[in-house]
């Protein structure tokens, strides 16, 4: 199960028990289906770099990070980038890498 806060009103959620949030109403299962994708994304392009496919692991990197902006999707993508031997996405991965890590914008 999946928990995060509600866009709204800060509350713990769980879009998967209720489409609604507890306290305020907001409708959070979207948000949800979002971070689910965004997961399996990940999943996925792991699966794909411990298969040595990197192209496929940037791409589901890639996908990963436009759902959910996340270390771990920084992470994968810098890695298949690195193996890919592409300096513009190295660059481009560790600057979002980097912006999770310190809170830079």
């Amino acid at each position: 199960m999946v928990r995060f806060e509600c866009p709204s009103c800060g509350a713990e959620t769980a879009p998967d028990c209720s489409p609604h949030c507890p306290q305020c109403g907001t409708e959070v299962r979207t948000c949800g289906e979002i971070l689910f994708s965004s997961f399996d994304s990940l999943r996925l392009a792991l699966l794909a770099l411990a298969e040595g496919r990197d192209k496929d692991a940037h791409d589901f990197a890639y996908e990963s990070w436009s759902l959910h902006h996340t270390v771990e999707a920084a992470s994968a993508g810098l890695l298949a980038a690195v193996l890919l031997k592409e300096p513009v996405e190295i660059a481009r991965w560790i600057r979002r890498r980097r912006r999770l890590l310190v809170g830079a914008p």
